[in-house]
């Protein structure tokens, strides 16, 4: 079975767009699904054999995933994967609450009908995949963070959506690795009704505070999740 998979994997590698972009696309979801864990070493030479490349094409794409805030690289000690503190969490929220709130605010004074309906539609299917979750898994991430583009989109702001993208990705890891949606699926979809509700009325002050409510309950449940896994066994 493992070398099945690994056959699938350089077969991918053969037809994907570059072999860079496969390499961090395979390591990006392994980070995001809690497989590969903070402070986990990502050796060349093994990932160069995982995917039958050379060490030229794992470079870069460790490169592209330091970038994103994802992995750090340091000369002669190679990569791990990156581990935030408490602090980076706080400002990560910070900085999301600002751009945000900012974007969701630009996007409601812009909004159509069209807009509200592909809004409501992507909410739906987030609502659907957290209540048929067992947990916070990467499938249901990926639909949360749907919702949120699809409200920031009208702002018509490509540069700013793209931050906002990026520091999701920083901090999606931990909701699948703390398993931590069960405990508050109904505050959690109760947010986006509620914000969903406040652009129907394009009222975008409420909109942005229903949001900055919704993002500060999720850093608090990402550190909460930090805090216990730093802990001494037992003592969390």
């Amino acid at each position: 079975m493992k070398q099945a998979k690994l056959e699938s994997t350089r077969h991918r590698v053969q037809r994907y767009r570059t072999t860079p972009d496969l390499i961090a696309d395979e390591l990006r979801e392994e980070i995001r699904r809690g497989v590969l864990a903070g402070g986990q070493p990502l050796p060349q030479e093994e990932l160069a054999n995982r995917f039958g490349v050379s060490r030229i094409p794992v470079r870069e794409a460790l490169l592209r995933l330091e970038g994103e805030g994802l992995v750090a690289v340091y000369p002669n000690r190679g990569a791990v994967v990156t581990r935030f503190t408490a602090d980076e969490v706080r400002e990560i929220y910070h900085l999301r609450r600002l751009l945000e709130g900012d974007a969701l605010a630009r996007a409601v004074r812009r909004m159509t009908d069209a807009d509200l309906k592909r809004i409501e539609l992507t909410m739906d299917r987030a609502e659907r995949g957290a209540i048929d979750s067992d947990r916070g898994d990467p499938d249901w991430a990926e639909l949360d963070g749907a919702f949120h583009a699809a409200l920031y989109e009208p702002a018509g702001h490509p540069r700013q959506s793209a931050m906002i993208a990026a520091l999701r990705g920083t901090v999606d890891r931990y909701w699948t690795a703390y398993e931590a949606l069960p405990a508050h699926t109904e505050a959690w979809l109760d947010d986006h009704r509620r914000i969903v509700a406040a652009c129907r009325a394009r009222d975008a002050e409420m909109a942005r505070l229903v949001l900055h409510e919704h993002l500060a309950r999720a850093g608090a449940i990402v550190l909460a999740g930090l805090k216990a896994e730093e802990a001494p066994d037992g003592a969390a």
